[in-house]
Parts: C-alpha cells; sequence; structure tokens
C-alpha cells in the first residue's frame, strides 16, 4: 500500500502537487489535502531560499547587498552563523577572493585510497594528520597512531607548525598589519604544546588567512620514543577559510554551491551501502568546537568532519546517487544526544547507516523486516557517558528530494531546517522512558570498550563549552 510522503500514512484518497515556482520540486502523493497544504506551504519556505541571485542564495545575496561589493570576498554568512555574543561578532568561515578561484578543480578525488595509505603496518611515523576548519583564528588536527594495530595505545606525541606560502602565488598572503611577506619554512612546535595521549589538538592563536602546515611524531611510550620519526606533513590549510577538502591540493577550483565531477564520479563507485559506510567511516568527527552546527552534505565534505546528522545528509546524498532513495531519519534518545542514521532496503529488509564516534551506532545489515526492528537492534548499545540506556523513540524516514527539493544536499554552511524538520515529525514510541530507569546500566567492560570508546576522541585542550558538546557525542 502507497504511503503518504508527509505523514507516512495509508493513502485513502490521492493528492498530487507540483511546484509552478521550480517546476518539479514536490511531486509526492499525500493522504489529505491538510498534508498536501503542509507540506506545499513547507516547500514554499525552501524554494524561496534556495532562489539564487549572481550565483548567490537569496538571503546571501541580501546580506551583501547591505554590506558592500566587497563582502563576498570577506564574509560567508551561513545561515545565522554571524551573531553578537560575548565576545563580540564571530565570523564563522571566510572565502578567498575571487582572483584565487581560477584553477581548475582536481580531477582525481579518491579519499578511500588516501585513508588507507595513512595505515603502513611496521612503520615508525604517525600518519598524515587531517586539518579541518575550527574557528576564524584555529584548526582542528587529528592524525592516528603508526601502525593500525598501536590505534589505541596510550601513545604521547610531539606536535609541529609551519607558516608556508600561498600555494598559487608561492608569496605569504597580505597581513592586515603589515610585516614581512616572505614565510620562514622553519618548524617550530605548536604555542600550546601537545599533552595527554589523544591523537588530535586544538591549534590556537593563528592568523586568519594565513597557510600552515603540521606535521607529528611519537614521543612514548617508552618503546616508541627511540623509533618514533615525523610524519608527513599536511597540505597546506588556509587559516579560517572554507573551500578546503582533503584533496592533495588547496582546491580554489571547485564549484562553490554544488560537488564536483570528479566527487560525483567518485560517489559513484560506492555502489553498495557497504561501501558508503567504509567511506563515512574515514571522515573525522566534527568536535563543533566553536558551536553547534548543522553541516549540509556538500559543507561536510568541504569541511571534511562531519557528527551524526552532518555525515547521515552526505551519505544518504550518496545512495541516492545510486538508486536508493534519500532516506533519513530520527532516533530520540532520554537525557542523551539524539541520533539521525540513513535507513535503506536490500530485498525488502531494512539496514542502516551512519556517523557515530561509537561504531556499535554505525552499521546494520540489511536483515530486518520493519524500521522497528531496525530501532530495537540499536537499543543496548546506545547509551549516554553514564552508560544508562536511553533510546525510546524514532521517526518514520522521510525522502529528503521529496522534503526539501532535488538541491537540498548541495547548499553550502549550515543548513538548521533539515534539523527541525526532523523535530516536527511524528514520533513512534518503542519503550516508555519510565521503563528506561529501571535498566541495568553498563557494567565495567562496556564502560571501557563502548562507552568510553571513541573512534574520533576529543582534544585535552578543548575549554568546558567544546567539551559539554561532546560529552555524549
Amino acid at each position: 500500500m502507497s504511503k503518504c510522503a508527509l505523514c507516512c500514512g495509508a493513502i485513502k484518497k490521492t493528492s498530487a502537487v507540483q511546484c509552478k515556482k521550480c517546476k518539479g520540486l514536490l511531486h509526492a502523493i499525500y493522504c489529505s489535502q491538510k498534508c498536501l497544504k503542509a507540506d506545499a506551504s513547507r516547500h514554499k519556505d525552501e524554494c524561496h531560499a534556495a532562489v539564487e541571485v549572481d550565483g548567490q542564495p537569496e538571503e546571501l545575496a541580501a546580506f551583501h547587498k547591505d554590506k558592500g561589493p566587497d563582502a563576498l570576498s570577506t564574509v560567508y554568512m551561513c545561515g545565522s552563523a554571524m551573531v553578537e555574543g560575548k565576545k563580540g561578532f564571530e565570523v564563522r568561515r571566510t572565502l578567498p577572493s575571487e582572483t584565487s578561484r581560477k584553477r581548475p578543480a582536481p580531477e582525481d578525488f579518491s579519499p578511500m585510497q588516501e585513508w588507507k595509505k595513512r595505515f603502513v603496518e611496521g612503520s615508525n611515523a604517525c600518519c598524515k594528520p587531517w586539518v579541518n576548519f575550527a574557528s576564524s583564528v584555529s584548526l582542528m588536527v587529528t592524525w592516528l597512531p603508526p601502525t593500525a594495530s598501536s590505534r589505541f595505545t596510550q601513545h604521547t606525541y610531539l606536535l609541529e607548525q609551519r607558516e608556508v606560502p600561498d600555494p598559487a602565488s608561492g608569496r605569504r598572503p597580505a597581513s592586515p598589519l603589515g610585516g614581512s611577506s616572505e614565510c620562514s619554512n622553519e618548524w617550530e612546535c605548536v604555542k600550546e604544546i601537545h599533552t595527554g595521549s589523544t591523537p588530535s589538538w586544538w591549534v590556537n592563536n593563528l592568523t586568519t588567512g594565513s597557510w600552515m602546515q603540521f606535521r607529528v611524531k611519537v614521543t612514548g611510550p617508552d618503546e616508541w620514543a627511540e623509533k618514533g620519526t615525523f610524519s608527513e606533513p599536511t597540505d597546506p590549510f588556509r587559516v579560517g577559510y572554507a573551500d578546503y577538502s582533503c584533496m592533495p591540493t588547496p582546491p580554489e577550483g571547485l564549484p562553490v554551491s554544488d560537488f564536483s565531477d570528479a566527487e560525483k564520479k567518485f560517489f559513484k563507485t560506492l555502489d553498495t551501502p557497504a561501501k558508503v559506510q567504509d567511506f563515512l567511516d574515514t571522515i573525522p568527527m566534527n568536535h563543533e568546537v566553536a558551536q553547534e552546527t548543522n553541516y549540509s552534505a556538500l559543507e561536510t565534505l568541504r569541511q571534511y568532519q562531519g557528527h551524526c546528522i552532518e555525515g547521515a545528509q552526505l551519505g544518504a546524498y550518496i545512495m541516492s546517487l545510486n538508486g536508493h532513495p534519500a532516506y533519513l531519519m530520527d532516533m530520540i534518545a532520554h537525557e542523551d544526544d539524539c541520533h539521525n542514521i540513513v535507513p535503506f532496503r536490500v530485498n525488502g529488509k531494512w539496514g542502516a547507516l551512519s556517523v557515530s564516534n561509537h561504531a556499535s551506532l554505525r552499521w546494520r545489515n540489511p536483515v530486518y523486516r520493519t524500521i522497528r526492528e531496525l530501532m530495537l537492534s540499536y537499543f543496548d548499545d546506545y547509551m549516554n557517558g553514564k552508560g544508562e540506556r536511553t533510546l525510546h523513540a524514532y521517526t518514520q524516514p522521510y525522502n529528503m528530494d521529496i522534503v526539501f527539493g532535488p538541491r537540498w544536499a548541495q547548499r553550502r554552511g549550515d543548513v538548521w531546517p533539515i534539523t527541525r524538520f526532523g523535530d516536527q515529525c511524528k514520533v513512534y514510541k518503542l519503550v516508555d522512558v519510565e521503563d528506561l530507569k529501571g535498566l541495568r546500566p553498563a557494567d565495567e567492560m562496556m564502560h571501557a570498550t563502548t562507552v568510553s570508546q571513541r573512534a574520533w576522541r576529543c582534544p585535552d585542550n578543548f575549554d568546558e563549552e567544546a567539551v559539554r558538546r561532546n560529552e555524549n557525542k
């Protein structure tokens, strides 16, 4: 029996609508005029927001009009990312000037091969680190130990940095404070020395617009101290700038508001759900250093980091390129972070893929007859930082192409309407909240292997607010 595209209820009398503005964005089947009008109203807002003026979203063009013709080269607004707070106005991301976009986009995009090259058994060097956006004056640097087998060994590390010339011009970017245009190119220890054994670090007090590289080596435990050598340096990363991915060269030539041809070509090689999950597993966790984010699918790839709903959107988009509906659904937890997954069907059975810092909340093989069975498979592994079971409800899957139109994945920056839509969907109870209180909590072994174990651990130098955001992540 056909299901309503909005409420997933059984259809008694069909009603369909087509958006006159975007010619086919809204073409679903609804169970009643009420559902049709509700979905059409929401789509009207989304359709209006997606209109482009001179190649920019209308909301962004209006901002640039107010701020003057040079605004595009200095500030990139993502929803309401620029807000007045305790520390004044914070620019979340900036864009290079238009003149630096002339380099053609790389033709090859092979992040899986890049990932596999980082694990070299018998090597004494850590893997080549990742660099991810954190704020306009800070970066997140993440790496892996010398071998895959030592990933959870309590190593200590030495992290070094250096400023390098602009890869396009070969010179140091002009600084508003003046000074030399030459870079020393000499390695030095990061200003706030790495502590603890977590293979990541939040590097602060950098200059917005400067190009930086990082390298790391193991300094302990004792058996590693003498044989540790420095890793391969990271690709040059421009502090505070948005357009970056895991490609070997800075991708100034990438399209601003779409995936490149090379990226789409790579996505189409992920022709099974398992291959999509393998790719998502390589993306470092977005620890939301400066503030909470909800990157779009495109932004998740550009920043090459993501938490659950960000990775789920990218996964849903890749699945849609390979013949699956772009499904997303919410898992609702009590006194814990909620989770988002990408459900899919193979031979009539449900499975799921997702991004999570806990491996137990990622992949599910397609062997479940119903969505409820699928949800129950997550129940015992879904725990907060105290080891308490917290999953109690879920929504039905919703098709992103139907709800938000075919270009929902190509918007840059944050996409909070997608989160809000999930919050408004009909909720199906899995267990009563009261029943959760009497359940056996995680024992010592499960705490060590599941609750406290993270694939991408938080740096030790996070501030209290960042620690709070990552408590249950």
